[in-house]
């Protein structure tokens, strides 16, 4: 699968590209279906070990409802960061808009993860799985509801040069595009997060999945 997204909020597209599924594991939240320590407060070096396409999706704000087309991007904090309760790396995600207008959310993030804005060229389709196993530095901060603590992304930026963060999980992507999606990881995913696919237009437009492909390559450019 190769997920392309334009600076026009209204363009979000596909190219062919081979990829599998690995279970890597929208307001974002540490945990999905099960309940685990959430993710520590502070910077952390991280991995992106997951691009899921989410679909088109229904979302209420200022009173207003909209229909948006959303990505997820799943990260793995390395060691340092300490394990979850059941000895696993932390991994907390974050939604977005497919979009890379000026305003959305996406685009501040891959522009302070590259280090430079999108060129002309790139805001007219820019191969979002790309950041698929590439390392960087996020920020994360604890929000209080109730009795229960969320683990949320506020900031995300390149890794200092020459650091890495071995022993991150395989990237992977997940695509609802008819030719690329793969059932297997789908069915992969936490319930919750099968819900929320299982709502777009895209999920349910979907027959027979197709055969799943080759892993995503993590050394490309973005």
């Amino acid at each position: 699968m190769r997920s392309r997204i334009s600076g026009n909020r209204k363009r979000f597209f596909y190219q062919p590209r081979k990829t599998t599924f690995k279970e890597n594991t929208m307001k974002i939240k540490a945990t999905e279906s099960k309940s685990y320590t959430p993710a520590p407060a502070g910077s952390h070096i991280a991995t992106c070990t997951a691009v899921i396409d989410l679909g088109t999706q229904e979302v209420n704000f200022s009173g207003e409802t909209k229909r948006q087309r959303k990505l997820m991007l799943t990260f793995e904090l390395n060691e340092e960061a300490g394990l979850r309760d059941d000895g696993k790396r932390h991994a907390i995600s974050k939604r977005y808009t497919a979009s890379l207008h000026e305003k959305s959310s996406l685009r501040k993030d891959l522009i302070a993860w590259r280090g430079r804005d999108f060129s002309p060229e790139e805001l007219l389709g820019f191969e979002v799985n790309n950041v698929a196993g590439k390392t960087c530095m996020i920020s994360v901060a604890h929000v209080e509801k109730g009795a229960s603590t969320y683990a949320n992304i506020v900031s995300i930026m390149g890794a200092p040069k020459g650091v890495t963060n071995p022993g991150a999980s395989v990237a992977v992507t997940l695509s609802l595009e008819p030719s690329e999606f793969n059932a297997l990881g789908y069915e992969a995913l936490g319930d919750k997060l099968r819900e929320i696919i299982a709502q777009s237009p895209e999920y349910q437009a979907l027959g027979k999945a197709a055969p799943a492909g080759v892993v995503a390559e993590a050394n490309e450019e973005f």
